[in-house]
């Protein structure tokens, strides 16, 4: 067994689903927090296309979501049935969490998302797909937000991608995308998420294309309305104190349609 990558937890269920990405299939797990069988692994899933499996995951396990909304379980899925390079269609697994088993698969197409990775659910019916590879045929790196009720896109963020997590803030209406393969060096993406297509907003970071290598994590504080990126110490940020220094990099808030300002480390 391989190591895991990325969780979340079900409030409702007590649960934890948990992926080991790297694993030949990859699979998830679910754990509990609480009961007879807390903290032990319950049932796992198997995404190898198989019956009674998952999609065949060529391309690993990514990001998840509880929905507090129809309290169901939302996991990207990158690429399935490709090269294992995110040059086919990527997933959206949707898992009903009181019964552990999957009951919708969403595609996401290749032209408007390539490797869906981060996931955050913003306003009714929205859901941010922070996608990391190029699109094919066009080579821009999108994200895209797409409604959790048709599995339709409602928007490309164009030239938005490179993004590994996202986050979304119900204090100021934003998401923001750890955009760690994007070019030109971007540390953060930032997103309006009113009216269904959201403007788009982009953190361009003052140093060299280096920069954005692992600023893949963000988080937002809903009272403050900061947003808060970690910049590691083999980035080479002049945002750092120096180049071999690592930092969380912290950008306050300008107005609701405008993106945050650098605010410090």
């Amino acid at each position: 067994m391989n190591r895991a990558d990325e969780l979340c937890y079900d409030p409702a269920e007590h649960l934890i689903t948990i992926a080991n990405d790297a694993d030949s299939p990859p699979f998830i797990s679910f754990i509990p927090t609480e009961g007879p069988n807390a903290y032990t692994v319950i049932k796992q899933i198997k995404f190898d296309g198989l019956a009674g499996d998952g999609p065949n995951a060529t391309n690993g396990i990514e990001q998840c979501q509880w929905n507090p909304r129809e309290g169901r379980i939302y996991l990207n899925i990158p690429e399935v049935n490709g090269s294992g390079s995110d040059t086919a269609d990527g997933n959206v697994v949707v898992i009903d969490p009181r019964k552990l088993e999957i009951v919708r698969i969403i595609d996401i197409p290749i032209a408007d998302c390539a490797g869906p990775q981060g996931m955050a659910l913003g306003p009714a019916p929205q859901i941010l797909l922070g996608c990391n590879a190029p699109s094919i045929p066009s080579g821009v790196r999108n994200s895209v937000v797409i409604n959790e009720d048709t599995g339709k896109v409602i928007s490309v963020l164009a030239a938005l991608g490179g993004a590994d997590e996202v986050w979304f803030n119900p204090g100021d209406g934003h998401y923001f995308l750890g955009d760690s393969a994007a070019t030109p060096n971007r540390i953060i993406g930032v997103v309006d998420s009113l009216n269904d297509h959201p403007d788009q907003s982009i953190i361009i970071a003052p140093a060299t294309p280096a920069t954005n290598k692992g600023s893949h994590s963000v988080a937002a504080d809903p009272v403050r309305n900061e947003a808060y990126v970690p910049i590691p110490n083999n980035s080479g940020s002049t945002i750092c104190p120096a180049p071999t220094v690592g930092c969380i990099a912290v950008f306050g808030p300008s107005g609701h349609d405008d993106p945050p300002v650098f605010a410090g480390r």
